[in-house]
């Protein structure tokens, strides 16, 4: 018998069984993790000063017009809550509504006009972008580029009651039209 072959089989079943379980599990943790790195701007060159990709952009959603996109082409939004000494949408929020973050000490880059509205504020999740001072995040039943589910969109979080429209070029929040997704109150599985 091969001695790799002998050594395997002596362990129990069960802790087989565990170790590979708990393998699979980190893989999938380190994958999503990256994902979500990348979505967000932050390393691999999709965001900050030196990569390629504009950490920000102006795209036309249909149904929505022009609006800030990350550099996947997800649509980025902004909520009635948070404030420029602090933010509102954490912890079970941020299962949802993703931060766009930049990593180290790179700055978030975009086209044209938008760029000078661009900043980067330190909360507990990292160095988030902001633009025209309020935090920009993701939605994450956006599932492709061009869609804005979360415009105009009413949840609540921790007994926090929140608004969310697509952040625009103006940088003023205002709700896109009625025809947008909305919900009263966290669609989410009981958030």
């Amino acid at each position: 018998m091969n001695t790799e072959a002998h050594i395997v089989s002596r362990i129990p079943r069960q802790w087989r069984t565990a170790a590979v379980g708990i393998g699979v599990l980190l893989l999938g943790a380190t994958a999503c993790s990256s994902a979500t790195h990348a979505a967000a701007g932050g390393g691999g060159g999709s965001g900050g000063s030196g990569g390629s990709a504009k950490t920000v952009s102006v795209a036309t959603v249909g149904g929505v017009g022009r609006v800030l996109v990350d550099s996947s082409g997800q649509t980025l939004y902004v909520n009635n809550r948070d404030t420029a000494a602090h933010q509102m949408c954490t912890s079970s929020c941020q299962v949802f509504w993703q931060p766009l973050t930049v990593s180290g000490h790179s700055t978030p880059t975009a086209a044209g006009a938008v760029s000078s509205g661009l900043g980067v504020r330190t909360t507990p999740t990292g160095r988030q972008v902001t633009y025209h001072g309020k935090l920009l995040y993701t939605f994450t039943q956006d599932h492709s580029a061009g869609q804005a589910n979360g415009n105009n969109f009413s949840d609540s979080f921790s007994g926090v009651q929140f608004t969310w429209v697509a952040a625009t070029p103006s940088g003023k929040m205002t709700p896109a039209p009625a025809s947008s997704s909305s919900s009263g109150g966290g669609g989410y599985g009981g958030y």
